[in-house]
């Protein structure tokens, strides 16, 4: 698995075609091996890598920090497991209050769209990202249209 460890670093020429999802991933529970299954399963079939885009640290450690959960597991401990799940690519964005602040699209086309060329996005039930948490499914699906499809969301028992 190749862990990119500042997303930011990486430059915008290595950009490839991935299945992926993006989250927290704070403890990696059924919820989570199931939408990055998911992720893998289907990047396997449209011939793209598996991404998941994580944020180090937890954004309640930057937004709230006296209701930031524990810490599940450290970014080692993540990168391990998903290795081991079979995962192709674990990139790691660092959240900072100047990030909290960028809007749904700004989001999509700066951190994804410069390095992703989406084959699929995967979501779980409660996906949302951008400044207060605007951008959602509707918002993926409008700046992804007609390129690649958003799964359903994955929702395990």
């Amino acid at each position: 698995m190749r862990l990119i460890s500042d997303w930011e670093q990486q430059q915008p020429l290595e950009r490839c075609r991935a299945a992926f999802s993006i989250g927290v991933f704070d403890g990696l529970h059924l919820g989570h091996k199931a939408l990055i299954d998911t992720v893998i399963k289907n990047a396997s079939r449209l011939k793209a890598k598996s991404l998941i885009l994580t944020f180090e640290p937890h954004p309640l450690e930057v937004l709230a920090k006296q209701a930031a959960p524990p810490l599940l597991t450290t970014l080692e401990q993540k990168a391990e497991v998903l290795e081991s799940w079979g995962l192709d690519i674990l990139g790691v964005l660092r959240f900072t209050k100047e990030l909290s602040a960028v809007e749904p699209q700004k989001f999509l086309n700066q951190y994804i769209g410069k390095y992703i060329d989406p084959a699929l996005v995967v979501r779980g039930p409660d996906f949302s990202f951008g400044h207060g948490a605007k951008g959602g499914a509707d918002t993926v699906e409008q700046w992804l249209a007609p390129t690649a499809p958003t799964s359903p969301p994955v929702i395990a028992d």
